[in-house]
């Protein structure tokens, strides 16, 4: 059974779902170290960033083996085997380009995900500094747990 990462904003003492993501999601390999299991905690734009530069390190990682796997396509047509050789691992390679670049991609939507929870958390850090604010603490606005349910008694 996978487990979920949940994130709610906060408004007043409710808490509306902003999404949840399952163990197999980018969004959640990068926060679920971040906060509590069957808890949720606040989270700020410190942590958003964090998961930030932690997805675009793997993406960083990926690209390189993208690189190097066009170089091995290259090799490959070269080699002197069979045809047929050569396009079985051709088409392994391939394969193995398709799935990075998906990952990429996957890590490029949970990066977007970041980004607009940290525009929610600009948003009302703004209103709240012009008293149109909705919690009484603006450090409190977004939560975010693994396993964890959005209510008051769940706060970390």
């Amino acid at each position: 059974m996978s487990q979920y990462i949940n994130f709610y904003l906060r408004v007043n003492d409710k808490f509306v779902s902003l999404g949840s993501f399952s163990s197999h999601n980018a969004v959640y390999t990068a926060l679920s170290d971040r906060v509590p299991y069957e808890k949720i905690t606040a989270i700020n734009k410190g942590i958003l960033n964090a998961g930030i530069v932690e997805l675009d390190r793997e993406k960083e990682i990926n690209n390189k083996f993208l690189k190097k796997n066009a170089e091995r396509v290259a090799l490959v047509a070269d080699c002197k085997n069979s045809i047929s050789e050569k396009m079985e691992e051709i088409d392994g390679l391939i394969r193995e380009k398709d799935e990075l670049e998906m990952e990429n991609r996957r890590m490029d939507r949970a990066i977007t995900y970041f980004e607009f929870l940290k525009d929610i958390i600009e948003d009302y850090t703004y209103d709240y500094n012009h008293g149109k604010g909705f919690c009484n603490n603006v450090a409190e606005y977004i939560y975010a747990g693994v396993e964890a349910t959005g209510d008051m008694e769940s706060i970390e």
